[in-house]
């Protein structure tokens, strides 16, 4: 569904920078406007679209670095969407953190001169970075900064609030501090339940970073519990989507001991034959311990 989605997203952007064209040209701002939705239209299709997505927001950035008179305040929000369009086709394509970084600290500058405040989604982004190029305290910090940005914006149950307090849980298991981890992913979990519902693939995933947060500090029955129940979700997304249960699990951004649990249970309990018993033998040792 999020697939097909994406393809309609495409088509119709197509036919919008078409019809841009026609109206305003090729050096309009319009068709900037134009650009940047396709190419992040084509970006929500899939990684293997990084780079149409990255050539379609360049020609649009050409199109702004020439415009003399500057840039109106009604196109910001079309700046920051470049940027951060950017600074995600950039790191799909496996460019240097520092020139992720540069756009998305555009996209700050932007946002801070016509809004008074930092972009919370350039920030989750930055965490993003951080986080992956090991600066660990720095990435999570700037997670909380967004965090509030959120709750202050939009309330305590707005769908980002849960996303990023996955975030934030698993940033402190990074940094050592496992209880803290487990008991943000708890958090989690009861808004992402309250948010989404039960069968929402974003509970599954909180479930599945649960197991590992309970593994962690010793609870290994109750780890067990959480990466069934996060199978059963994610393994109904996979029949629907034709989505890998693995491909889901690394959005959880901590999908190691999630995984191996979720492979466990699938062995031990589902329809795969185990192989040489090991499924079990290790399932049965979870369950003892």
């Amino acid at each position: 569904e999020h697939q097909s989605n994406g393809s309609i997203f495409v088509a119709l952007a197509s036919h919008a920078l078409e019809l841009c064209e026609a109206s305003y040209g090729t050096a309009s701002l319009e068709y900037a406007v134009a650009l940047v939705n396709l190419g992040n239209a084509y970006g929500s299709v899939g990684p293997g679209n990084a780079e149409s997505q990255k050539q379609l927001l360049e020609s649009a950035m050409a199109i702004v670095e020439h415009q003399s008179n500057g840039i109106p305040f009604e196109y910001f929000p079309m700046l920051q969407k470049m940027f951060q369009g950017l600074a995600h086709a950039l790191h799909i394509l496996g460019a240097d953190s520092e020139v992720q970084i540069d756009m998305l600290l555009h996209c700050q500058r932007i946002s801070e001169e016509a809004y008074g405040q930092t972009d919370p989604q350039s920030m989750v982004m930055l965490g993003d970075i951080y986080v992956r190029i090991g600066m660990l305290q720095y990435g999570r910090d700037l997670y909380l900064q967004a965090l509030d940005i959120y709750v202050a914006l939009y309330g305590p149950d707005y769908p980002q609030v849960v996303f990023l307090l996955m975030k934030i849980g698993v940033a402190h298991g990074k940094l050592g501090d496992f209880m803290q981890k487990r008991t943000i992913l708890e958090e989690a979990l009861r808004r992402a339940l309250h948010v989404f519902g039960s069968e929402h693939t974003e509970v599954g995933l909180a479930l599945a970073n649960l197991g590992s947060a309970s593994m962690d500090v010793g609870r290994r029955a109750d780890a067990v519990c959480f990466w069934w129940r996060a199978y059963c979700i994610l393994k109904g997304e996979e029949d629907r989507d034709a989505v890998t249960v693995g491909e889901l699990l690394d959005e959880a951004r901590d999908c190691e001991k999630a995984a191996l649990g979720t492979w466990l249970l699938h062995s031990a309990l589902c329809e795969k034959p185990m192989k040489a018993g090991l499924g079990g033998q290790l399932l049965r040792a979870a369950l003892a311990g």
